[in-house]
């Protein structure tokens, strides 16, 4: 299919000519809400990757028999929420935190500790309950024998007396002697000492507008029509469909597409892209597609390309060393045992009608084997791309290859547009507001120089 085919399907309309970033607002001063209208140096680039592994394509090229493929020393991941929830999912467990290059760090607690914290809160909350109904039980008594209700009677009602009895926690801790704030002394908090109303002063206080969550993966819009009807025209397979928005002071730095490095998977599309911004907007491709070679002599062999940079650190939530996947199995099992354990007592509690109070330890889970994976190379050959094209806002730039097929194209958003991303994605962050909170920062993507070339 010849560019000017492609370019039918994914003709865009040109847009307005792009604003020097030197004349945008930078990030860090982005305080005070801007006009809407106005351009904001903040890009947003589109990318799809389109594969033709047909036989007959494959067939009709002489490919280099030995091309050579390399990620950089330099590198980051486009954040991906839902690989972060399926992960939560996966490790319950862990503490889950991200940096700002896209890495991923998985701290696991010590299954010991966690299982004897969780006993000594079971163990409090009983004791609570117990001292509930003590307290609830004495004040029926002494309400009792001050109106001359006989001690057999009143043993009757207290069968049916329960903690749930008492209307709230602070009842319980009147009943036990602790002391309670009066109300007086609740509305008095709401002051500062200079008799200044705080709600008031909150409400004063204007926060600055919301900014979108760089490098994020977001679904395609503009490319997303063309690439669909180019789909449906040619059979060809989509490999990669992603966006994600940029702050005018971001470093160029190259974006890992594959997950080989996490995986034991070994995929066939592999590589990087990178925006370079500078005079001029240019987009840098490195990716291979890895093949069974049915192309190339019987008993052809040669290297295999690279796996990609591990982007998953798993590690011990006490001491940060790394723990391998047998020692994850193994605490999870642990952990799984424990709640089959205490499921387990809700049942005999529940069928003799009083609180089960054991000390039993769980049985010692068996060091599980480490799975025998095969991570050799499962292919025979790759076919190699390596390209640098200046992008035009608001055009579909066409990496052409006859199998790796790769479209691109950015525009510059509003700060309107900046702002409804900002409120949006921080929604979003509201909802995991306790993952955001245990974030571990790492270095700005700015200070990396910009000048960078980590790619041939």
């Amino acid at each position: 299919m010849t560019p000017k085919r492609i370019n039918h399907y994914l003709a865009l309309p040109i847009l307005a000519c792009f604003c020097a970033a030197a004349g945008a607002q930078p990030t860090e001063f982005a305080n005070e809400r801007l006009p809407d209208d106005e351009p904001s140096g903040w890009l947003k680039i589109e990318l799809a990757i389109v594969i033709d592994a047909q036989a007959s394509t494959l067939e009709s090229e002489r490919w280099n028999p030995f091309p050579e493929a390399r990620y950089p020393l330099t590198y980051r991941w486009l954040e991906n929420p839902e690989h972060v929830a399926l992960l939560g999912d996966t490790y319950p467990e862990a503490d889950i935190s991200s940096d700002t290059m896209g890495n991923i760090r998985l701290a696991f607690p010590d299954t010991e500790t966690l299982i004897a914290a969780d006993r000594e809160a079971r163990r409090a909350a009983e004791l609570l309950e117990t001292a509930s109904l003590m307290a609830a039980t004495e004040s029926i008594i002494d309400d009792n024998i001050d109106a001359g209700i006989e001690t057999d009677q009143l043993a009757l009602e207290l069968l049916d007396t329960k903690p749930t009895d008492l209307d709230t926690d602070t009842d319980a801790l009147t009943a036990l002697g602790e002391e309670t704030v009066a109300p007086n002394e609740l509305v008095g908090l709401k002051t500062g000492a200079d008799g200044t109303d705080i709600d008031n002063m909150e409400q004063e206080i204007i926060p600055p507008p919301a900014l979108p969550a760089a490098f994020q993966r977001r679904p395609l819009e503009d490319l997303s029509l063309g690439i669909q009807s180019l789909l449906r025209e040619t059979g060809d397979a989509l490999e990669v469909d992603v966006a994600w928005v940029q702050a005018p002071d971001a470093a160029n730095v190259p974006i890992v597409i594959d997950s080989s490095g996490d995986s034991a998977d070994w995929p066939q599309l592999q590589g990087f892209v990178e925006l370079r911004r500078g005079q001029e907007i240019r987009l840098g491709v490195n990716l291979w597609w890895n093949t069974s070679g049915d192309y190339l002599p019987d008993g052809f062999t040669m290297p295999s390309p690279p796996r990609g940079p591990t982007q998953l650190t798993r590690v011990d939530a006490q001491t940060g060393m790394q723990i391998d996947a047998a020692e994850i199995k193994a605490r999870q099992e642990q952990l799984a045992a424990y709640e089959q354990e205490k499921l387990l007592a809700r049942s005999v509690e529940a069928k003799e009608g009083f609180p089960n109070v054991h000390n039993n330890e769980p049985e010692d889970s068996q060091e599980p084997q480490a799975e025998l994976i095969d991570t050799s190379w499962p292919w025979r050959h790759f076919i190699h791309i390596t390209d640098t094209k200046a992008l035009a806002e608001g055009a579909v730039r066409y990496f052409d290859h006859p199998v790796i097929k790769v479209f691109s194209t950015y525009r510059e958003l509003t700060w309107g547009e900046v702002y409804t991303l900002g409120i949006e994605d921080a929604g979003q962050t509201d909802l995991d507001a306790e993952q955001a909170n245990n974030e571990t920062t790492g270095p700005a993507a700015s200070v990396i120089p910009p000048d960078q070339q980590p790619w041939e």
